[in-house]
């Protein structure tokens, strides 16, 4: 006669099983979240990339107050990765159009003309 209770203790205690399912449902809710800050994060970077070249070829650029209340500020996600609104964009002499144009769509805050503001 088998004895139950003996090789029920002797056994080894697994760990929780999931499905393929559940896992399938994980990740994708854990790639949702990441693939929205990765989106952030290169927004901020090309924003940051494009002020630096308007400064280096001597442009001006005008940030706004840390105590305005308009426009609201960025979003935290942003505000992580060091993103900051701009007022007003001056773009010197030598701006073509196609290049005003990237300006206001990545800085859609800002006021951008060829001339300084």
């Amino acid at each position: 006669m088998l004895d139950t209770t003996s090789t029920a203790t002797t056994q080894k205690r697994r760990w929780y099983q999931y499905s393929l399912r559940t896992l399938l449902i994980v990740v994708t809710l854990l790639a949702i979240p990441c693939g929205y800050v990765g989106w952030q994060a290169r927004a901020v970077a090309h924003r940051k990339a494009m002020l630096q070249k308007i400064i280096e070829s001597g442009g001006i650029v005008l940030p706004c107050e840390p105590i305005s209340n308009y426009p609201p500020h960025p979003n935290f996600v942003r505000r992580w990765f060091g993103d900051v609104l701009v007022k007003g964009i001056g773009s010197g002499e030598c701006a073509q159009p196609y290049a005003i144009k990237e300006v206001e769509d990545a800085f859609p805050e800002a006021r951008v003309s060829a001339a300084p503001p």
